[in-house]
């Protein structure tokens, strides 16, 4: 959460590899092992695409993926389908768009756990920027709108389910970002005022 990459760079490797290595000899903490499996490999997958390092944000991706699959929990999905999404970018916006709307609607059914709630919204986000990215304003802001809708049926409890912070306050910052990519950021300085106040 503080952002302490290089940190990050040194633990990482040596935490996936004692991770992998219980998950083999530990089957009385499986689930727990692979919660935590989980966080690495979104930490490492979020770090490394805000590094600018290509191929291995993906990979990184790909393995949450089959963490989650394991762990068969659909916020646990949601998550994995999240960061695959999130750390696409470029030529990609159209495959992060059609990655976050495959993620939302699979959490359909489930959005009475709060945390598939959490990550549906979150994955509306992703779609919001990837439609702004395409130029596609109305359907950007119709993500927007669904995000803002749920953050308000969300209690606020510190960084959130996956360390997302997903609420009210976040939806504002993204609607901040979005409003930027399509250059309409002049009317948006109440909630831009409010994002620097957050993150400050």
């Amino acid at each position: 959460p503080s952002g302490d990459y290089a940190a990050q760079g040194i633990v990482l490797p040596g935490l996936l590899s004692e991770l992998h290595t219980l998950y083999v000899i530990d089957h009385e903490h499986r689930t727990d092992i692979l919660r935590a499996l989980m966080v690495c490999y979104h930490m490492a997958g979020v770090m490394l695409k805000n590094l600018g390092v290509r191929g291995l944000p993906s990979l990184a991706s790909f393995h949450a993926r089959q963490v989650a699959e394991e762990l068969e929990d659909p916020a646990w999905l949601g998550l994995a389908a999240w960061l695959r999404a999130a750390t696409l970018g470029g030529k990609w916006r159209p495959r992060m768009l059609e990655l976050s709307i495959q993620g939302a609607d699979a959490l359909q059914g489930h959005l009475d756990d709060p945390r598939a709630l959490q990550m549906y919204g979150m994955l509306h986000l992703n779609a919001a920027l990837a439609s702004a990215a395409m130029r596609r304003n109305d359907d950007a802001a119709d993500h927007l709108t669904e995000a803002g809708d749920i953050a308000g049926r969300v209690n606020p409890n510190g960084r959130g389910f996956g360390n997302l912070y997903f609420g009210t306050t976040n939806v504002g910052i993204w609607r901040v970002s979005i409003a930027v990519e399509l250059g309409e950021a002049e009317g948006n300085a109440k909630e831009a005022q409010a994002a620097v106040d957050w993150l400050f």
